[in-house]
């Protein structure tokens, strides 16, 4: 008999490390923590600048504060001021602080510089200067909660980069057969200064950095140092820019990040900061030199313009570098690719050695397959088989049109997606077509004066007398419409205005008439495949639209098999909470909130389709999806100044409570089925302390919003929340796959993966799950891996018919679910439901970031005719904004 081969283990390693004592050794910071009496004293300061404001969403400008002590001591500053504690890397001197602070209270309050009595300083300022000044070790912070969970001050969070980026500083990086220099930054990174990306031409670049974040993980009991790494563009002047990094004088300081005031292209260095530093007779800063090169850019185009010549050439690189601040196109791509990461993961154990505690997660499962682009058309049967689970006879697909070529595309897509011939399906206009036996049809209708843009006024009149809109019982209707989406970028139509929008009005309209409508593209045809002609983008928009109805096909009842414990997969359903709030725009008085909610509910019948309900908090009934999205959208979006929304402690229980309401509402409406509730930790955890990681192990708190539906009796409890989190900086990095014996000996190492790994706990029995997602760009055919192998330093701008310098570079990130379930037993089927859903989306062939029910609920907001389309993406994300 033949040995069996040795045990191997696929380990992932992640850009994430342990903050242990050691790792720390002897780094310091200097504390001013003023405590109860401070925090008082600057409530009394802000409160008293809201009233001179008269707005009660202000805060007091305390950017004042860390700005100049940032100019007049090298950089490292940090200041809560809610909690009334200043830190600072280097020790800053009494007399320092008293003016500062003096300083910023008479400017706050509307005084002259000049007439502020530096002899005379106000009350905050005496407090933070007489406040005695520690030199606290960072490790004697480390602090933990009572359960063991970490627990250390919000201060050491805040500065315990600092000392970490100049030790990795300290050593030349050796990557891609060249030695790049890093240097510190004041946010705690790190910049390639000296080797930034160019374009072909070499005139635009963009800056490679690294942020290092402290971050803790449920139930392990050290904080963690999470890296990530983006490249920054680099503007060709100052207009527009709002944030800039400088150079300072000395050669072992900081580069300098600064924030820049105001709005459009006119923005400048916070004249409230200069004028303190001047005052306290700084002449020459980091921040002078930034309000020079402001000036000189406006003075030379100013000039240029009078002149009747062209705008200056584009500044080469210097001391200072704007980052430009909209995320438009740019000669060189977005991300910095995996080998650029797997070589940052090679030099901090270089720089660190071992004092460096690598974290890592370990093999759990999910071989997932991957859909095919044929795949992802619904199949006529499941239509059918939907509407049956949805207790309904007859979809009627409603096409309004305006141009001859999208009413083509139409009829190719259903063509397409009901097995006929296009030329076969010209129907009449207004006449019904029919594409399924008797339980699909579609019907077009020539409504161009409805679909343009222009005023609101009298639009609802061009649709008023469609019979084919008003649904009959045991009908569903679904509107599929012509839009000229107008981006405005190069070669791309004007944006309208938002009171111009044909697509908001129209969404609106239609709304109110309980019918959901999915919008596609006059202006352009993206996704066209050239070697078959397939216009993929159109069959998008029709599986959007089914989305929107509400229509679940098979793939999702072949993903839903595995029981949870004692519960068949068939008895559960799953449950999405979504809530954001929308910042006030111009011209509104509050900021916007939105709730809303789904559930994937299980089938009744044997073989039968799952169903999709919806809730909204303008709505808060429940009912089938597509009735629930069209009543959140024929309203608008909650104003923030709502009693609900407040944005404090007593708001944010409310809030809570009015989710736990529609969870127990949820909990008779499924009839008692038991159900699982998943939230997005981030959006989430000022509403529910229990998701927090320091809360991990302790009991819950009585009469608190502990974690959705702890307010409700028992009965109606979720039997467990899922916590997801998908932001980059909170989610260890996933940078390859090292497969070990036992022995810890390295077999091989795999590049990519798209499968589970759990982290390993200290404490405690629940831990977190890593979905590691590769981006399908990055898998695509064709796609070329482009990032895989080399760094943007050695790439070139042809190599076997690819820019290398224009492509995107993409790497892997991950999901982090954690699962807080009623029964530990049951965590690990939890999680890999949850995966299952988010590997299988429901009008996408690609996963998605969120699983079904979730991605659900935040389609029901992005589809809102309120939701805010302008917002660029991060300009530092190091992926272009795509679902995964």
């Amino acid at each position: 008999m033949s040995a069996r081969p040795p045990k191997q283990i696929q380990r992932l390693d992640l850009l994430a490390g342990r903050v242990t004592r050691d790792l720390l050794a002897d780094a310091s910071v200097h504390i001013r923590d003023c405590g109860p009496a401070g925090v008082n004293m600057w409530r009394i300061f802000e409160n008293a600048y809201r009233r001179r404001a008269g707005r009660e969403e202000v805060q007091a400008p305390h950017s004042i504060v860390t700005t100049a002590l940032r100019a007049l001591t090298g950089g490292y500053v940090w200041l809560d001021a809610k909690k009334a504690v200043l830190a600072s890397r280097d020790p800053i001197d009494d007399d320092t602080v008293r003016d500062v602070f003096t300083l910023l209270h008479g400017l706050a309050m509307g005084e002259d510089i000049d007439d502020i009595d530096l002899n005379q300083p106000v009350g905050i300022a005496e407090k933070f200067a007489s406040t005695h000044q520690e030199q606290r070790a960072l490790a004697d912070y480390l602090l933990r909660s009572p359960s063991e969970q970490p627990d250390a001050p919000n201060w050491v969070y805040q500065t315990v980069a600092w000392d970490l980026a100049r030790r990795i500083a300290a050593q030349p990086w050796s990557i891609d057969g060249r030695s790049v220099r890093l240097r510190p930054d004041t946010a705690g990174g790190l910049v390639a200064w000296d080797d930034p990306w160019p374009d072909e031409n070499e005139n635009r670049f963009r800056l490679p950095r690294i942020r290092l974040q402290m971050k803790t993980e449920p139930n392990v009991r050290d904080p963690l140092i999470l890296v990530s790494a983006s490249a920054t563009r680099i503007n060709r002047s100052m207009d527009f820019t709002r944030t800039v990094l400088a150079e300072q004088d000395h050669p072992g300081r900081p580069l300098v990040e600064v924030e820049l005031d105001g709005r459009g292209r006119l923005r400048n260095v916070n004249r409230l900061a200069l004028q303190a530093l001047s005052r306290l007779g700084m002449g020459r800063s980091v921040l002078h030199e930034v309000d020079r090169q402001i000036q000189a850019d406006r003075s030379a185009r100013q000039q240029a313009g009078e002149n009747g010549q062209e705008a200056p050439a584009p500044q080469q690189l210097g001391t200072v570098r704007p980052i430009m601040a909209k995320a438009f196109y740019f000669p060189v791509g977005s991300g910095v690719g995996m080998d650029y990461y797997r070589g940052l993961h090679e030099h901090l154990q270089s720089t660190l050695g071992d004092e460096w505690q690598p974290f890592h997660g370990f093999y759990e499962g999910g071989n997932f397959k991957q859909a095919q682009k044929a795949d992802v058309l619904m199949d006529p049967l499941d239509i059918t088989r939907s509407l049956d689970a949805m207790g309904l006879e007859h979809l009627r697909i409603v096409c309004l049109w305006a141009t001859h070529e999208v009413r083509q595309r139409m009829i190719n897509a259903l063509a397409l997606a009901y097995g006929q011939d296009p030329a076969d399906l010209n129907p009449a206009e207004g006449k019904s077509a029919t594409l399924h036996g008797t339980r699909v049809s579609a019907v077009f209708h020539h409504v161009p004066e409805f679909l343009q843009h222009g005023p609101a006024t009298g639009r609802s009149a061009h649709t008023a007398d469609l019979l084919s809109l008003k649904a009959v019982s045991g009908e569903i209707v679904g509107v599929w419409a012509e839009t000229e989406y107008g981006d405005g970028k190069k070669n791309s139509l004007p944006r309208p205005k938002d009171s111009e929008d044909a697509k908001h009005q129209t969404h609106r309209i239609l709304a109110k008439m309980d019918l959901v409508v999915q919008y596609i593209d006059s202006a352009t045809q993206t996704g066209i495949d050239k070697s078959t002609g397939m216009d993929h983008q159109s069959l998008s928009c029709l599986m959007d639209l089914y989305r929107n109805l509400g229509f679940i096909d098979r793939r999702v009842s072949d993903v839903l098999t595995k029981p949870i414990g004692e519960l068949p997969a068939a008895g559960v359903a799953h449950c999405g909470v979504h809530v954001r709030r929308q910042s006030r725009r111009p011209g509104e008085r509050d900021a916007r909130i939105v709730v809303s909610a789904t559930v994937l509910k299980p089938p009744v019948v044997q073989d039968g389709a799952w169903t999709l309900h919806g809730w909204s908090y303008t709505d808060r009934i429940w009912k089938p999806y597509h009735l629930a999205e069209a009543a959140f959208h024929a309203s608008d979006y909650p104003a923030g100044k709502m009693t609900e929304f407040v944005d404090n402690s007593a708001g944010y229980s409310s809030t809570a409570k009015v989710i736990d309401q529609a969870l127990e509402d949820l909990s008779d409406y499924l009839g008692g089925t038991p159900y699982t509730v998943t939230v997005d930790g981030v959006a989430c955890r000022r509403l529910w302390k229990g998701l927090h990681n320091r809360a991990q192990g302790q009991p819950p708190e009585a009469n608190t919003t502990w974690l959705p539906g702890s307010t409700i009796a028992p009965r109606f409890r979720p039997l467990a929340v899922i916590r997801l989190n998908t932001t980059d900086d909170e989610v260890p990095r996933p940078v390859q796959v090292t497969i070990t014996d036992q022995d810890d000996t390295t077999i091989k190492t795999k590049e990519r993966t798209t499968q589970v790994f759990r982290i390993d706990l200290d404490l405690g029995t629940n831990g977190a799950w890593l979905l590691v997602n590769t981006t399908h760009q990055f898998d695509g055919n064709g796609a070329g891996r482009q990032g895989s192998k080399k760094t943007r330093w050695t790439a070139l701008p042809w190599n076997k018919g690819k820019n290398e310098i224009k492509a995107n570079y993409y790497a892997m990130t991950a999901t982090e679910i954690f699962p807080i379930a009623t029964n530990p037993d049951h965590r690990r089927e939890l999680t890999m439901v949850t995966a299952r859903l988010c590997h299988q989306a429901l009008a996408w062939k690609h996963r998605t970031r969120y699983p079904i029910a979730l991605h659900a609920a935040l389609q029901m907001d992005q589809d809102h005719p309120q939701y805010r389309r302008t917002v660029p993406q991060d300009l530092d994300s190091d992926e272009p904004d795509d679902d995964q």
